[in-house]
């Protein structure tokens, strides 16, 4: 990649996080410059506007080092676990059969 590409990477990332934030964003995700700025827009996107984050949580989590793929099947697991209720835990522990010990 070119001086000139990451230039032009930091200047669209800029765009996105904000001047004041992408410095604190470059340290943290130093690897966003050498990724195709396309699929880290989606990311964003798909965070900011499915997800319902906003650019704090998605600068401060690990987010923008997993594929798109990863994104999506790790959001539709929460969102469908979410929906379900497991009951109380601890009622089914004590009914159970005690412990050796």
């Amino acid at each position: 990649m070119s001086p000139k590409q990451i230039k032009e990477n930091i200047y669209s990332m800029g765009e996105i996080f904000g001047l004041k934030k992408i410095i604190t964003v470059l340290k943290k995700m130093p690897f966003i410059l050498l990724e195709e700025q396309d699929k880290v827009i989606e990311k964003c996107m798909y965070a900011k506007d499915i997800m319902v984050t906003n650019m704090e949580q998605i600068t401060s989590s690990s987010l923008l080092s997993h594929s798109m793929h990863s994104i999506r099947c790790r959001h539709m697991f929460l969102k469908r676990a979410d929906n379900k209720t497991f009951g109380n835990l601890l009622e089914e522990d004590k009914n159970s059969t005690p412990r050796i010990r």
